[in-house]
């Protein structure tokens, strides 16, 4: 193809937009039901923390696969063929008569709806240069933020009124509206002169990735920094739900107010890409990461449980990833223009494999109190840190810090 025009750059983000926020919700969605799904299956909340778990695994491991083929083939067909996959695989959670079953479907899922993180970011890359990048880049993340504002509410409603397999069914018109949005109004960014190389050498620079200090100190840092959010995320309706005794439309709506932080950081990041260093943004917003879940911890040990105490230094939280993430987004498929898809495959797919390893660990920890939660938080904020620090180490010169 052609490089786009500014029309059609124009149109190009609110596609984008439109498609990260039904990847979003197809993920989020679920979430409040899964207490439910636990007491329909009479079975344990590892058990049924599979669902996410191995959800993300292999969420990750489909990104080595489809950022490749997207290098390779073009992004237009890769994301179709990936959301045509997410619906059939929530045609058979809908229908599962097992937890094991339900657990599979939600693994093809997974492996379908992978492409709605890897190839918007690819897209970006190819459309946009420069700042313009990071900014488009914190519009789609402030459109995604809105996503919690809906799914799980959305979801603990649709829960409590007619069950969670209604859920699925949802999920499955999503998948098939995805795939509709795709194949008529997604055009094709990927330049001739980038397709239909030997895949072997595309999934070849995954090596390289690998050994590039820089990258690595990205990619490591987007991954921990956003594993503080997916333990946050999936834990805290064994908090409120179960240890607070909230319902799960309800504690919805406490999530969501978490999202606010999340928007008004996306805000700052958008408007601060053009005079704030790349990489200045994302140190400050990880150690920022450290103070506030630190912050939440204290509380926590200091302060009565309440719903309130739980969540306000969830927001504070939120805001500061708000600014860091969509920089570190732009910083992971900022290198060679010819695996542009690759590098966001891998860096997605750090991503969800450490997300997966935290979420089934702190499963096994008690649910009596949120201190487990919090100091897995923590954890990950301070390996987020040193995560940046060690690659900007590599080269200090260029870090505009």
């Amino acid at each position: 193809m052609t490089a786009l025009t500014p029309t059609a750059q124009a149109r190009l983000v609110p596609v984008l937009i439109a498609l990260s926020l039904l990847g979003n919700i197809s993920l989020q969605i679920v979430l409040p039901a899964l207490p439910t799904i636990q007491e329909d299956f009479r079975a344990s909340p590892s058990a049924v923390q599979l669902m996410v778990s191995l959800g993300f695994i292999v969420y990750g491991l489909a990104q080595l696969i489809f950022g490749p083929l997207a290098d390779n083939y073009g992004r237009r067909r890769v994301f179709l063929a990936g959301m045509l996959v997410f619906a059939f695989g929530s045609v058979i959670c809908l229908f599962a008569p097992t937890l094991p079953v339900l657990i599979f479907g939600r693994v093809v899922t997974a492996f379908g709806t992978s492409v709605n993180m890897v190839l918007p970011r690819a897209i970006v890359r190819d459309a946009f240069a420069g700042h313009d990048t990071a900014k488009i880049l914190a519009r789609i993340a402030m459109a995604a933020a809105i996503t919690p504002m809906i799914a799980p509410p959305l979801g603990g409603v649709i829960n409590d009124a007619v069950g969670w397999r209604a859920l699925f069914a949802l999920l499955v018109v999503i998948g098939l509206g995805s795939s509709v949005t795709i194949y008529f109004y997604l055009p094709e960014t990927l330049r001739e002169h980038g397709r239909r190389r030997d895949l072997s050498v595309i999934f070849a620079a995954f090596s390289g990735l690998v050994r590039d200090r820089r990258y690595m100190s990205y990619a490591l840092n987007g991954a921990f920094i956003s594993s503080i959010f997916m333990v946050f995320m999936t834990s805290a309706p064994y908090i409120y739900i179960g240890l607070l005794n909230i319902s799960a439309s309800t504690y919805a709506l406490y999530y969501m107010t978490t999202i606010v932080g999340f928007l008004a950081g996306s805000v700052i990041a958008a408007r601060a890409a053009a005079h704030v260093p790349t990489n200045r943004m994302i140190v400050l917003s990880s150690v920022a990461a450290v103070a506030t879940t630190l912050a939440g911890l204290i509380v926590c040990i200091a302060l009565p449980w309440s719903a309130w105490s739980f969540t306000v230094p969830v927001i504070a939280l939120a805001l500061a990833n708000g600014t860091g993430a969509p920089n570190v987004q732009a910083a992971i498929v900022g290198g060679d223009a010819r695996i542009v898809a690759a590098a966001s495959g891998f860096g997605g797919f750090l991503q969800m494999i450490i997300s997966a390893v935290l979420i089934q660990a702190v499963s096994f920890l008690p649910h009596t109190t949120p201190y487990p939660i919090y100091a897995t938080m923590v954890a990950c904020a301070c390996a987020g840190v040193i995560a940046i620090l060690w690659g900007l180490r590599a080269t200090p010169a260029a870090d505009g810090i």
